[in-house]
């Protein structure tokens, strides 16, 4: 295992895949869940 996590929204209408976030789990212990509403929502 690499120790890195990977956030992303796919889209299946339009069939894309939009990357987040990308992080090494050493660094941070979950993603960032209230930027990804403010930005996704």
């Amino acid at each position: 295992m690499s120790g890195i996590r990977i956030i992303y929204a796919y889209y299946e209408k339009e069939d894309v895949i939009e990357f987040i976030e990308i992080y090494f789990k050493g660094d941070k212990a979950n993603e960032d869940k209230k930027r990804i509403i403010k930005y996704y929502s």
